[in-house]
C-alpha cells in the first residue's frame, strides 16, 4: 500500500507526494490526477497561462457561475466556480512553493 505525504490542502482538495515513487497526486473536488513533478509544474504553468477568471468562457450561468478552464492535458477541461478557481490557484501556488523549498533544503 502506497503512502502519501500531504504537501498542501484546502476545502477544495489537496496535493500530496507518494512516499515510494515521489509522484504528485492532485485532488480537485472529486477528480484525482497522478503525475510526475515535471508534469505538475507544467500543469500549474499552463493553468495560469491559459486561464484568467475575468476572461474565461462562462460554462454555466445561474446561482453559481461556472467557468471553463484549460489544462496542460489535451483531453481535460475543468469547470470551476470563482471560489473553486481561487482554491485551485491556492493549491497550485503553495504546493509548488513547498516543493521548491524542499528541493532546495535537500
Amino acid at each position: 500500500m502506497e503512502s502519501h505525504s500531504i504537501i498542501h490542502k484546502n476545502p477544495f482538495g489537496y496535493i500530496s507526494r507518494c512516499d515510494c515513487c515521489s509522484d504528485i497526486q492532485l485532488c480537485l473536488g472529486n477528480m484525482v490526477l497522478v503525475m510526475t513533478e515535471e508534469d505538475f509544474e507544467d500543469f500549474k504553468f499552463t493553468f495560469f497561462k491559459l486561464n484568467n477568471i475575468e476572461t474565461a468562457p462562462l460554462h454555466r450561468d445561474g446561482r453559481f457561475k461556472r467557468y471553463t478552464m484549460q489544462t496542460s492535458f489535451k483531453d481535460l477541461t475543468l469547470s470551476l466556480s470563482m471560489r473553486e478557481y481561487e482554491w485551485t490557484s491556492d493549491l497550485l501556488n503553495l504546493a509548488s512553493l513547498s516543493i521548491m523549498c524542499n528541493a532546495n533544503l535537500n
